[in-house]
């Protein structure tokens, strides 16, 4: 009886520890699945192409909202002060930007609060990121476009924030406040020489910018 009992409790354990080892493999099998089915909803298709026309008409939208605001801010602005769920969600408030409160508060956000007018260069990044995803085509470079884009955004931002100061959706708020912390360090003067010396580095390192004059004095 007591090698019968004996046998039976490791039975028991044997087929214990294989339902164990089943569960396991069967809760592995399930989080890799998981993983799988996260894998194909971000390589599938019809979302790359979902992608590719949300950049391409939030492009367009973004350049509509932006081209009206350089003609509504003044007249929104005391209005673009409120908090974005005041804005959405009262009926009473309506904004004369083309595109509506949602194309009013992007824009501000892009030029009063952003990089100004340079912002402008922002509806091209997403123009043509979502052909290149939609069409699988370059227009352009997409490294260059990007690499061109970003210093032209702040470098522009700057400069016009300090040529033009008492227009601050020239500049925006990054230009403003960039130029008050460099005014600070380097004074005036100083913040015209960086400007002038960031942009014939930027040129000479992409472009390979050469000098007419220095030819010109050679000869």
């Amino acid at each position: 009886m007591a090698r019968n009992q004996f046998k039976t409790e490791v039975n028991k354990e044997t087929e214990t520890k294989k339902v164990s080892k089943e569960t396991e493999a069967d809760s592995k099998k399930n989080s890799f699945g998981f993983f799988n089915k996260v894998i194909q909803v971000f390589t599938n298709e019809k979302l790359v192409k979902i992608t590719g026309v949300s950049l391409l008409i939030f492009s367009l939208f973004t350049l509509l909202s932006l081209a009206s605001y350089l003609f509504t801010w003044k007249i929104d602005q005391d209005k673009l002060s409120e908090s974005w769920n005041n804005i959405l969600f009262n009926n009473e408030i309506l904004l004369e930007n083309w595109m509506g409160k949602f194309g009013g508060l992007l824009a501000h956000q892009f030029i009063y609060s952003g990089f100004g007018v340079s912002s402008f260069i922002f509806t091209l990044l997403f123009f043509i990121l979502g052909f290149r995803i939609l069409f699988k085509v370059e227009l352009l470079s997409l490294k260059k476009t990007f690499n061109y884009s970003i210093f032209s955004i702040v470098w522009l931002s700057i400069a016009l924030g300090f040529f033009f100061s008492k227009q601050p959706i020239l500049g925006g708020t990054f230009g403003y406040q960039t130029n008050l912390w460099l005014i600070s360090i380097v004074g005036k003067i100083g913040v015209g020489f960086i400007l002038l010396f960031s942009l014939l580095i930027y040129l000479i390192i992409n472009f390979n910018f050469n000098f007419a004059l220095t030819k010109t004095f050679s000869k």
